[in-house]
């Protein structure tokens, strides 16, 4: 599993982070800042020690050349007294003889006694050669009256030393004034310019970040957290809502805190909801499966009934779990059989329940004796006064003499059936009106001979209007091309046809739901066929 990553531990690094970064950065900018004004600093104390340093000369230097008498004995005090007020290391003032490669050391004083005995010692009016020249001496030959700054290293340590032209009159150069710094104290001067300006801003920084880092932990990291352990404990237990989020500010976090408890009591309402339809669901389910049953008992989905001279095969495909498509077949008399084949407007249990009404009125009354017209008339009645969600049912019945092949029929609107002859074609009936309707139907009977071997297919709508990806209807035509096409040589013939149909409108759908109940009904007389 991943270890879970705190926003609180990142936004905290990351303040650290950007601290340690200012810092460095703001320390190295103002260690270099120190640098510069340390040694501004030194160069401004040098132009005035070196001015002081002239006049000193300029009143002395003429006399030292010739003696030591009370003139040097002055411009060495008055040089030591320099040497402390600058906290300089050393002074000293020498001549250059560029022809014999030598510097004249005229006088040297140094703040330390000891330093200063030495110096005394090896400087004072001694000749020292040299191979070149510094930087600084070629700059003054050339005319420059900058002081030059450069660095020595020495057995007395490190020193900064600054030098600065003394000229006569005519400008010519005549000695050279030698300041010593110690680098020590250079360095500790740039060191306490560095932490007079570095102090102030990292205190500030500080407390800064950290004054950020709580008010972003307050406003931001907190209300965040809490958002988070809500929506934690919502997921873990959805159907209850979550307690309110505390956010005090009013910005954008109490807005995602006032869309998610909108969103958290929607969704608790949903599942709520959910709950409920899929219990009334679950109750619907077990009531259609009953309604079902109920339905499977008084029209199977297939049946067959067979006689001495007859062959009856049916079939039927309900759109939902129940419809509104019926058949019927039944032995009446020793005589007589009789088929019916019905369709009711609408599909599911409302539907099924008009179904099992007109079914079980239609079969008492041809079971009583009375013809096909005349049942269906009586059924109609009773149904239209028994009908008050106004639906209404297509209906065709049919009577056949088992021994003489006589049938007798009726329609109530219902599709024309396909007679079995010779030449396949459809029968036209007088169309009767619909059961359920109107109290007055205009129903007939009429008559046919069905020959041995010959027979008559009812259906439902189901079949002649169902419906292919390419939006395209089964159709009567193709229906009767389909019952031409099948071969009736087997001692089944009927349910060859049934079969035959139902597949073929299933190939010609495909894997389009069916809109409708499909029903098929197949009557044979004599079926002895080789």
């Amino acid at each position: 599993m991943t270890p879970k990553n705190s926003i609180n531990k990142w936004i905290t690094r990351c303040f650290l982070i950007i601290l340690v970064l200012s810092a460095i950065t703001s320390g190295i900018s103002n260690l270099i800042m120190a640098h510069f004004v340390a040694m501004e600093e030194s160069m401004e104390s040098a132009q005035s020690c070196s001015m002081i340093l002239k006049d000193y000369l300029g009143q002395f230097y003429s006399d030292v050349l010739i003696s030591r008498n009370e003139s040097f004995q002055s411009l060495r005090n008055g040089m030591c007294s320099i040497c402390r007020d600058f906290s300089l290391e050393y002074v000293a003032v020498y001549s250059l003889d560029t022809k014999e490669k030598i510097r004249r050391y005229v006088i040297s004083v140094a703040d330390d006694k000891n330093l200063d005995d030495i110096m005394r010692k090896e400087f004072s009016q001694n000749e020292i050669p040299y191979d070149r020249l510094t930087v600084g001496e070629e700059a003054f030959i050339m005319g420059t009256d900058d002081i030059q700054r450069d660095i020595i290293i020495s057995e007395y340590g490190k020193g900064i030393t600054l030098i600065s032209p003394y000229r006569n009159s005519d400008g010519d150069l005549v000695a050279i004034i030698d300041m010593c710094y110690s680098a020590k104290k250079e360095n500790q001067r740039m060191i306490a310019i560095f932490l007079a300006n570095i102090l102030p801003f990292t205190v500030s920084l500080i407390v800064g970040m950290l004054v950020l880092l709580f008010l972003v932990r307050r406003r931001i990291i907190i209300p965040i957290r809490n958002i988070s352990y809500s929506i934690q404990k919502f997921a873990r237990d959805s159907s209850k809502k979550p307690e309110r989020v505390n956010t005090p500010y009013e910005d954008e976090i109490r807005d995602i805190a006032t869309s998610y408890e909108k969103m958290t009591e929607d969704i608790s309402a949903y599942i709520n909801n959910i709950e409920v339809l899929t219990r009334d669901k679950l109750e619907n389910d077990v009531q259609m499966n009953v309604a079902r049953s109920i339905q499977n008992g008084m029209v199977p989905e297939q049946s067959s009934l067979i006689g001495d001279d007859f062959r009856i095969g049916a079939l039927t495909c309900p759109a939902k779990a129940v419809g509104g498509d019926f058949y019927d077949c039944f032995i009446r008399n020793e005589n007589n059989v009789c088929i019916v084949m019905g369709d009711v407007s609408g599909k599911g249990i409302s539907a099924a329940i008009f179904m099992a009404m007109a079914k079980t009125m239609i079969r008492e009354k041809l079971i009583a004796g009375i013809s096909p017209a005349a049942a269906l008339i009586q059924a109609n009645e009773e149904l239209c006064a028994q009908n008050p969600e106004g639906l209404f049912a297509t209906v065709f019945v049919a009577e056949m003499n088992t021994k003489t092949g006589a049938l007798c029929y009726a329609n109530a609107g219902h599709n024309p059936p396909i007679i079995l002859k010779e030449n396949f074609q459809y029968l036209k009936p007088g169309s009767g009106m619909a059961l359920g309707l109107f109290e007055d139907a205009d129903i007939l009977d009429e008559y046919i001979t069905l020959q041995p071997s010959e027979g008559i297919i009812l259906y439902t709508d189901g079949v002649t209007e169902a419906v292919n990806l390419h939006r395209e209807f089964f159709g009567t035509e193709r229906f009767l091309e389909t019952v031409k096409g099948m071969k009736l040589d087997s001692n089944e013939p009927e349910q060859i046809l049934i079969r035959g149909i139902r597949d073929a409108v299933k190939q010609f759908c495909e894997s389009c739901e069916p809109f409708d109940d499909m029903a098929v009904l197949v009557l044979m007389r004599n079926c002895r066929f080789t």
